[in-house]
C-alpha cells in the first residue's frame, strides 16, 4: 500500500513538474506573442482610428497584365513591421489578429521613413547603401500565405525622407547650398528632381511586386516647407 503511495506521488510530481514547464514554455512565448501583438496594436489604432489628413495616400496597384495603375486611396489596414512577415509563429499572430479587428488587410514598411529597408533585397544600390535592416525573413512566403487568407498585404514605402541612401550618392541627395539639407529634426531627403532617385525608388517598387505585392502605399511624397518650392512634387 505504501508502496502504491509512494509510486502515485512520483507520478503525480513528474506530472506537476511537466505541468510547470509547459507553462513556463507558454508564459515565455505568450511575453513574445504580447510584445509582437503590442506593437501591432498601436498600429492599427493610428491608421483606424487616427484624425482624417488633408490629403490622401497615394496608392500603386499592379493589374493582371503586369501594368501599373496609380491613384488615391483610403486603407483601413493592420499596420505591421516588416521582420513580423515570417511565415510562422508571429505571421500567425498577424493573421489572428487581422481576422480579430476584421480587417482584410495589413500594412508594412518596405523603405521605413529612416531610409533602411525592410526586406532582403537583391538591388545593388540597396546592397552599395547597406540600407536593409532587420528585414522580413521570408517575405515572398509570407505574402503567399496571406493573400491565400485573403489579407491583401500592402507594402508602405517612404520615398523622399531617407537618412540612409540621401548623403551617400550626392547625385540623388536633396542638398542646400553645397550641403545635404537637413530638416528641423536632422533627416536627409531624396532629390524628387533626381533621376537616379525616382529610378531607386522605382526600383524598389518593382521588387516588392516581383515578391508578390499587388498594393504599394507611398509616403512622404512632399518636401518639407522653406524647402519645397522649387522641387517637383
Amino acid at each position: 500500500m505504501k508502496r502504491h503511495t509512494r509510486r502515485k506521488r512520483s507520478t503525480r510530481e513528474k506530472q506537476a513538474q511537466s505541468q510547470k514547464r509547459r507553462r513556463n514554455i507558454l508564459i515565455a512565448f505568450m511575453c513574445v506573442v504580447l510584445v509582437c501583438v503590442g506593437y501591432i496594436g498601436t498600429d492599427v489604432f493610428i491608421i483606424r482610428h487616427a484624425e482624417p489628413v488633408s490629403h490622401m495616400e497615394e496608392a500603386t496597384q499592379k493589374n493582371g497584365n503586369g501594368n501599373s495603375k496609380t491613384g488615391n486611396a483610403k486603407y483601413a489596414s493592420l499596420g505591421i513591421p516588416s521582420i513580423a512577415l515570417d511565415d510562422s509563429v508571429m505571421l500567425s499572430s498577424v493573421i489572428g489578429e487581422a481576422r480579430k479587428t476584421k480587417l482584410s488587410s495589413v500594412a508594412f514598411e518596405l523603405k521605413r521613413s529612416d531610409g533602411t529597408i525592410g526586406y532582403t533585397s537583391n538591388l545593388t544600390t540597396v546592397e552599395t547603401f547597406g540600407a536593409v535592416s532587420m528585414p522580413a525573413k521570408k517575405l515572398h512566403e509570407s505574402v503567399k500565405t496571406l493573400n491565400e487568407k485573403n489579407i491583401t498585404p500592402i507594402a508602405v514605402i517612404c520615398c523622399y525622407k531617407d537618412n540612409t541612401a540621401a548623403g551617400k550618392a550626392a547625385e540623388m541627395t536633396l542638398m542646400n547650398g553645397d550641403k545635404p539639407y537637413k530638416d528641423s529634426k536632422g533627416n536627409t531627403y531624396l532629390n524628387p528632381d533626381s533621376d537616379s532617385a525616382v529610378k531607386y525608388l522605382k526600383e524598389i517598387v518593382t521588387e516588392s511586386y516581383k515578391l508578390g505585392e499587388s498594393v504599394c502605399v507611398l509616403t512622404s511624397l512632399n518636401l518639407p516647407d522653406g524647402i519645397r518650392e522649387g522641387h517637383s512634387d
